[in-house]
């Protein structure tokens, strides 16, 4: 009981830092979709728009590209976690 107030508050700072990483996913989800609609099945076109629109800040401060970098480097983290649990933690000496 002594340590509520601090599991609390880890709770809601982690909570915090969550949504904050999952915006930026829901923000390339926005322009790829707005890419979709305008392109219309051409990916070429689809490409071109994202490329015009990877310099400008879309949110936060950030780029689009700086957005999509984001999310691209917390998969790979995750990947390397898997990875890294995946392998057995205890040798056996036969």
């Amino acid at each position: 009981m002594l340590n509520k107030g601090f599991i609390r508050t880890f709770a809601i700072l982690l909570g915090l830092i969550s949504l904050y990483y999952l915006s930026f996913s829901v923000v390339s989800n926005v322009y790829n979709s707005k890419a979709d609609k305008y392109a219309d099945g051409d990916l070429n076109l689809k490409t071109e728009y994202l490329d015009s629109l990877s310099t400008e800040k879309v949110y936060l401060g950030y780029t689009l590209k700086e957005s999509a970098t984001r999310i691209s480097c917390r998969k790979q983290k995750r990947k390397l976690a898997r990875l890294y649990l995946s392998f057995p933690t205890k040798i056996s000496r036969d």
